[in-house]
């Protein structure tokens, strides 16, 4: 990889940003989180935590508000 390693907030924010492009990709969310989790070898289960805790379960057209992300984040970077 190239530069510094992800803080435990960039790492979900960035899962959470992989399947948001297999949504984009026309995958629904399920088929979108099996196809992260075999890309990056992760567990179903934990991606699907990433994509929730990020974007909760609103439908791709919408954005999540910053302060929600940010609040997100702030869980990720607890656990």
């Amino acid at each position: 990889m190239h530069g510094p390693p992800l803080t435990p907030q960039e790492a979900v924010a960035s899962i959470a940003r992989r399947v948001r492009r297999g949504e984009a990709q026309g995958l629904d969310r399920e088929q979108a989180i099996r196809r992260t989790a075999v890309e990056t070898g992760i567990d179903p289960e934990k991606v699907r935590w990433c994509i929730e805790t990020v974007f909760r379960a609103a439908p791709v057209r919408l954005s999540p508000s910053l302060r929600r992300r940010r609040g997100a984040l702030a869980i990720a970077a607890a656990l």
